[in-house]
């Protein structure tokens, strides 16, 4: 019986086709070309892709339509280009900009990446949302944290629940910024439109809030880790192997002296009378005491290298919501309690008595 099912193998794989090792080429059962065309919208502009290329993208196909067609009304118009061509090519493409098409716009190729990656976190297309992260990132690292923040207000509301990574680069990109200029915060610009997305206004002043608070943490650690260095002596590790001394050369003998006769013997000083003594002279009047010479203050000298990221604005001037935030450790026990219950019924984080965040 073993023999039987032996020959019956060898038979099977007789009859199977050989493959050719010329040819080095794909071979389909079946052309993706042979399938209906689907249009796609995309605001006023209308591309054509064939039906055999949406089938590695579920959720993009479930919107085919009557008459073959989606309407992706949810896309910025003009990453339009760049959504289609990476579904026939798998690769990131942007058209150049027609009024000036020599002049590389880096703010508007950054708000392009942002956008790429919402339409590709939306559609599930996970090739195309790699790419638009390594271009938010490259592209962010040649313009001001002030076009970050607007590039990535216009989506952030819309993101999915799991958009975690954008937040944590507009974390990272305002830490950056603060360690460049500890002012930056009080430029009117980090302001702009915040009253038009109510959620990325909360979100940002958190993370604004949390950089308060690790910078005044990292201070605290700093400065006690510094006393105790000045408390407790360092420990010198002692070596038990001494060094063996290199010979000296020998010093060379110097020649005798000669001999000199004994120096003569002379008479003692006679003894003169004591000297008199003289009257102790008047004590004189204490000099008068000079007037303290003037203290001359010397004016602070101002910080140098601070990036020029927006005109400054005092206190007073910054949206209420962050003024609630200002020297919070020197704050009276009322005045404190008052801006507790202001953060509590806005549901802003509230800091401990010492700035920190729980």
């Amino acid at each position: 019986m073993a023999k039987k099912g032996t020959k019956k193998k060898s038979v099977k794989k007789a009859l199977e086709p050989r493959e050719c090792s010329v040819i080095d080429y794909n071979q389909p059962e079946s052309s993706l070309y042979e399938r209906p065309v689907i249009k796609l919208r995309i605001g006023q502009k209308e591309y054509s892709i064939l039906e055999g290329y949406l089938s590695d993208y579920p959720r993009l196909r479930s919107n085919v339509g009557f008459h073959s067609r989606i309407t992706l009304s949810d896309i910025d118009e003009d990453i339009g280009h760049t959504f289609v061509h990476f579904i026939y090519t798998r690769e990131y493409e942007t058209l150049k900009p027609t009024p000036n098409p020599g002049i590389h716009d880096l703010p508007r190729e950054f708000r392009r990446s942002v956008q790429v990656y919402r339409a590709a976190m939306v559609y599930e297309i996970h090739g195309l949302e790699v790419l638009a992260k390594k271009y938010i990132q490259i592209l962010g690292e040649s313009i001001p944290i002030f076009d970050v923040l607007e590039a990535t207000r216009m989506i952030f509301s819309k993101l999915p629940d799991n958009g975690i990574w954008l937040r944590e680069y507009i974390y990272t990109k305002l830490k950056k910024a603060f360690v460049l200029d500890e002012t930056i915060f009080t430029c009117g610009g980090i302001y702009q439109g915040f009253a038009e997305d109510r959620p990325f206004e909360k979100e940002l002043m958190r993370m604004m809030a949390d950089i308060y608070s690790d910078t005044i943490s990292s201070l605290r650690s700093e400065g006690q880790r510094s006393q105790k260095e000045q408390i407790i002596p360092q420990k010198v590790e002692l070596s038990t192997e001494y060094p063996i001394p290199e010979e000296q050369p020998s010093e060379p003998e110097c020649p005798l002296e000669p001999e000199y006769p004994p120096e003569p013997e002379y008479p003692p000083e006679p003894e003169y009378p004591p000297e008199p003594e003289y009257p102790v002279p008047e004590e004189q009047p204490p000099e008068p005491e000079c007037s303290p010479e003037p203290d001359y203050t010397v004016s602070e000298e101002q910080p140098f290298g601070k990036m020029v990221s927006g005109p400054s604005v005092s206190i007073t001037e910054l949206p209420e919501d962050i003024r609630l935030y200002i020297n919070w450790t020197n704050l009276g026990i009322e005045e404190r309690k008052r801006r507790k219950k202001i953060l509590k019924q806005k549901n802003f984080p509230v800091p401990h008595r010492d700035g920190t965040f729980s």
